[in-house]
């Protein structure tokens, strides 16, 4: 009879437990507002913090946007996008490339040199502060835009987006861009 009491006890513990995580998981998948969190609560999951980013707007806050950043690069710190919006957060804060957003931006490119789903945005928005990207930085975009330029899929876009270059200094290098091989 104590033996039953005690599987019993352990049944309703476990399931207890599981409920209180399965709360979490949806809690932070559906509900959290981004950079209104629970302490103690939230679980942080990459899909849940990609949705968390996608829906913020774009007149989000920097803090806002800040905290959304984090959570990608806590939950998918080896994806580029996770780096990249982390180096967009810091730009958008300072109002330019900082050396904290050159930073995250080589993170992205040396988690992934090419990275299609968003190659030609990673490639213009290095162009617009290509005056505060380090050399070795410079290198891996005009890498990755060689192997755009390949590709006939993203050649048109790259080319629209090269256009659309606001530094003169990027403008110089778009140009290099259109007649490398």
């Amino acid at each position: 009879m104590n033996r039953r009491i005690w599987k019993a006890g352990g049944v309703i513990i476990g399931g207890l437990i599981l409920a209180v995580c399965a709360f979490g998981l949806l809690y932070s998948g559906f509900i959290e507002s981004p950079g209104v969190p629970i302490p103690g609560l939230t679980v942080i999951d990459r899909p849940s913090a990609e949705r968390a980013y996608r829906r913020l707007p774009a007149s989000a806050s920097t803090q806002v946007r800040e905290s959304a950043a984090a959570r990608l690069v806590e939950t998918a710190p080896a994806y580029p996008q996770s780096w990249e919006a982390v180096s967009y957060a810091e730009r958008m804060r300072y109002g330019a490339m900082t050396p904290a957003a050159a930073l995250a931006l080589d993170h992205a490119y040396a988690v992934s040199l090419f990275d299609p789903p968003t190659a030609v945005w990673r490639i213009g928005y290095a162009l617009d502060n290509w005056p505060a990207i380090p050399t070795g930085l410079r290198r891996d975009v005009l890498a990755e835009s060689g192997i755009v330029m390949a590709d006939p899929a993203l050649r048109p876009s790259l080319l629209a987006r090269l256009r659309t270059v606001k530094s003169p200094e990027g403008r110089l290098a778009a140009a290099m861009m259109l007649i490398a091989p």
